[in-house]
């Protein structure tokens, strides 16, 4: 029972005319299905609660514990401009490390601050680094979509660089705005995603 989104309740079913129980000193198991968040802080693991209630009424309080966190592998991402000057148009080089492979027709999409503006779809504007030889790709505003082909893969640990066309915007108002790396299968279904790309500092004259 899922009422609210962080939050599972397990009822044990009366069986019988004695009903259902836990027994003491028993350990027991039971799988969920869940979606992982998506940040995660090292320096401050996240703590999960455990409370028991008998007869499923939550004012019959038995048990309660707390259990560290499992934790999360971040996907490393790191996005740097050419030049990195308010309203300027330039390359920018995008290194991604995947944690998990991308296997054919896979999709790996870069989500930039809204006012950056990617362009890709024109070969010049897209230099592919070491992915593979067929990857295409596609941009619009401030997403771009990169698109392997049916024989292509994105091998897990493998550090991937390739650049693509980058308009900055003419003024930044979150400065701590992140851009989001997401890798997904050809059905949309996610492979491994981070919001935790750091976004560049901008100046009014370029800085080399």
């Amino acid at each position: 029972d899922v009422r609210v989104r962080n939050q599972a309740r397990l009822n044990i079913p009366n069986v019988g005319t004695g009903g259902g129980f836990l027994s003491g000193g028993m350990t027991y198991a039971a799988n969920l299905k869940i979606t992982n968040a998506g940040t995660f802080n090292e320096s401050s693991t996240p703590m999960w609660e455990l409370y028991t209630f008998r007869n499923n009424d939550n004012t019959r309080f038995v048990h309660f514990t707390t259990l560290e966190s499992f934790p999360l592998d971040v996907l490393w991402a790191q996005v740097v401009p050419e030049v990195p000057k308010f309203s300027s148009s330039s390359q920018l080089l995008v290194s991604v490390q995947p944690m998990r492979d991308l296997g054919p027709h896979g999709q790996l999409i870069i989500n930039a601050p809204t006012a950056f503006v990617l362009f890709c779809r024109l070969s010049p504007f897209f230099i592919k680094g070491n992915l593979p030889a067929g990857a295409l790709c596609s941009g619009a505003n401030n997403f771009a979509i990169v698109q392997l082909t049916g024989s292509d893969f994105l091998e897990s640990g493998v550090v991937y660089q390739f650049s693509l066309r980058v308009t900055n915007p003419a003024q930044m108002k979150d400065v701590a705005a992140q851009w989001s790396i997401r890798l997904q299968t050809q059905e949309r279904e996610l492979v491994h995603e981070t919001s935790q790309v750091a976004s560049y500092a901008l100046a009014p004259v370029a800085i080399s």
